[in-house]
């Protein structure tokens, strides 16, 4: 899996012990300013987002966590699917424009909102 946004909840996610529960190995970090995550001490190299294509072709990631700001969760969901990355997990609060053949899940309540409205009975609109 790769993370984009290695610095805040990125850092925290790293730092966690909830991915290496679940049997997530992290491959690589992505940041906008790679050194601003140094301060976090997340332990590894952080990559700026120029190398983001790249690095997940050449290690065949197939899958992303988004952690970054919501300004620029869009544009980091546009990177990896441009990496061909299948599957995105998002933790920002905005709702991304969604390209077809890549799997998103949101981490945050208006997922869970959107599919309650519809899914509820009655549904008329």
């Amino acid at each position: 899996m790769a993370l984009v946004g290695g610095d805040g909840f990125g850092a925290a996610l790293l730092e966690s012990a909830l991915l290496r529960t679940l049997g997530i190995e992290v491959v690589a970090v992505f940041d906008r300013d790679p050194a601003s995550s140094r301060r976090f001490g997340i332990g590894r190299k952080v990559l700026p987002l120029s190398r983001l294509g790249d690095e997940i072709a050449a290690a065949k990631i197939e899958a992303a966590v988004l952690a970054t700001a919501a300004s620029e969760v869009q544009e980091a969901y546009d990177a990896v699917c441009a990496a061909r990355v299948r599957l995105v997990v998002s933790f920002a609060s905005q709702l991304l424009e969604r390209r077809d053949g890549v799997a998103v899940h949101y981490a945050h309540a208006a997922d869970r909102l959107l599919r309650a409205i519809a899914l509820s009975p009655g549904r008329s609109s």
